[in-house]
């Protein structure tokens, strides 16, 4: 069911059911598990570890990673920009999608999680309910 506002049938209903197929096909639910201290790398290169998941204001959706560098610098790396490789790594392709802070995410509300078993939790939402933070009727 599209989120509140958008015909079931219309151009934006199909572009959602679209959507939600996709992230379902891809495994959204299965990604959020174990993601802690998961390997991030770019073009084959290590650039750190999966320190954190960035959630919306809601706490019920991922909208990215915290990425600890070896420098102990941490980096933001946007969900929809992981990529989650069959060996269990996760390629960013880009440095430039690593940045530098998530303090503007974070003044936005987003939640920095470090909790595996809360993550497990909203990875269990996300197979129970499709994608996370939409309603089901």
């Amino acid at each position: 069911m599209p989120p509140r506002g958008v015909e079931k049938g219309s151009k934006r209903g199909r572009q959602y059911e679209h959507i939600k197929d996709s992230v379902m096909d891809r495994g959204a639910e299965r990604r959020l598990r174990g993601v802690l201290g998961t390997p991030v790398g770019v073009l084959g290169r290590r650039v750190g570890y999966v320190s954190g998941v960035l959630l919306d204001a809601s706490e019920s959706c991922a909208i990215g990673l915290e990425v600890m560098s070896p420098d102990l610098v941490p980096r933001f790396l946007p969900w929809v920009a992981a990529r989650f490789d069959s060996d269990g790594c996760i390629d960013a392709h880009s440095v430039f999608l690593l940045i530098d802070s998530c303090q503007p995410y974070l003044e936005q509300g987003a939640v920095i999680c470090r909790d595996q078993d809360r993550l497990d939790g909203i990875a269990d939402e996300v197979s129970s309910f499709g994608l996370v933070g939409t309603e089901r009727s």
